[in-house]
């Protein structure tokens, strides 16, 4: 359940990120959005985790939430170097 969520978090962050860049919107809310969602998805996992009594969910959410965070620091970088291109042209 959590990894199908966190990918569908992944993949839906990318959609709309390239919906805005080809309808000329901006993605700064949506990049600080996804840099947010690590730890809500931790937070969501961890009670998840304890409400089930298992400690490989929360540790599986844990590895999820890293990989969100990463997945955010990669759309964070696409957007601060789509920034820097379009400034300097």
């Amino acid at each position: 359940m959590l990894i199908l969520f966190a990918f569908l978090i992944i993949i839906g962050g990318w959609y709309a990120f390239y919906r805005n860049k080809k309808k000329g919107n901006s993605n700064w809310i949506l990049s600080g959005i996804m840099v947010l969602s690590p730890v809500l998805f931790l937070m969501i996992g961890i009670a998840y985790a304890s409400h089930l009594h298992d400690q490989g969910v929360g540790f599986g959410s844990a590895y999820l939430a890293v990989l969100l965070f990463f997945n955010s620091l990669a759309m964070l970088g696409t957007n601060i170097i789509g920034a820097l291109r379009k400034n300097q042209a």
